[in-house]
């Protein structure tokens, strides 16, 4: 379901709280006619796209934009190994574990009977006991889909490796997190208001789906398509050329969640200085 979060004069911020709501936004949804007709040149434009342009604008790897959307809706097999084989090569200390443990004693709360009728008493009752004295936690992950026209698809890798990689090494020490990808825009209408849209990636309670994160923040097309849909949805008439993405995080009050927010920056361009984030991280946790 698409929120509008502020007041339109002050700004049209949305939140569209699955990846599906955002893909299922058509031309009907696009109620300005100037803008739904701007939407129809795009796709005029994208089926007509050649092999090289295909792979600069949506992804490497893909050649056509039937590719892109087979991409898009049944996953990106390129995307989704490139994203395993970098985070794989990161680096970074494991987080405290907040999960409880199972520990075996001569008191708890479950009795083996089996250990009992093996005389070994000292472990016949187990139960389940905190190990460290850090408590579970939500964590919020923000990461910018932005990618204006200048920008090679390939440079957004490095912000999906850095999330997948975070994300693994919170939830396996025990801690809640969801993701949400966002995008910031300026000059999309006469207004010249700054607009963010923002689309749920992962729930707190949701498992971590890998080829769902890589398709929104890994896939440039993404951006380039279903972002695009969402700023052409809105009523006032969008300029040509649809103002320009902002390198500006986002505003904590837009999220309204309760999960502690790590913002995954922009400058993520090399195995290198992801790891050197990911240990700042790690650090401050």
């Amino acid at each position: 379901m698409t929120t509008v979060m502020n007041p339109p004069k002050k700004g049209r911020n949305y939140h569209y709280s699955n990846i599906t709501d955002l893909k299922n936004i058509s031309s009907t949804d696009m109620k300005n006619p100037a803008n739904q007709k701007y939407w129809d040149g795009i796709l005029e434009r994208n089926q007509k796209k050649d092999e090289w342009d295909c792979s600069y604008w949506f992804g490497p790897e893909i050649k056509t934009y039937q590719e892109f959307q087979n991409a898009l809706n049944s996953g990106w097999g390129y995307g989704m190994k490139q994203v395993e084989t970098m985070t794989s090569k990161i680096k970074m200390p494991a987080l405290e574990s907040v999960k409880r443990k199972t520990v075996r004693g001569r008191n708890g709360d479950n009795l083996d009977i089996h250990r009992v009728n093996r005389g070994e008493f000292d472990r016949a009752w187990s139960k389940r006991k905190r190990m460290s004295r850090a408590t579970k936690k939500r964590f919020t992950l923000t990461a910018n889909i932005g990618a204006n026209c200048d920008v090679d698809s390939s440079v957004l890798f490095w912000r999906g490796v850095a999330t997948v990689a975070l994300a693994k090494a919170l939830i396996v020490a025990g801690h809640a997190v969801e993701i949400v990808a966002f995008t910031s825009n300026q000059r999309l209408t006469e207004e010249n208001a700054q607009m963010f849209h923002t689309v749920t990636v992962k729930t707190f309670d949701s498992p971590l789906n890998l080829s769902s994160l890589v398709a929104v923040i890994c896939l440039a097309g993404f951006f380039r398509t279903e972002i695009f849909k969402a700023w052409l949805a809105d009523p006032e008439t969008c300029r040509v050329g649809l103002g320009h993405a902002v390198d500006k995080p986002l505003p904590e009050k837009i999220l309204n969640h309760n999960g502690q927010i790590i913002q995954v920056p922009n400058n993520l361009k090399s195995e290198r200085v992801v790891e050197y984030w990911l240990n700042e991280i790690a650090g401050e946790i």
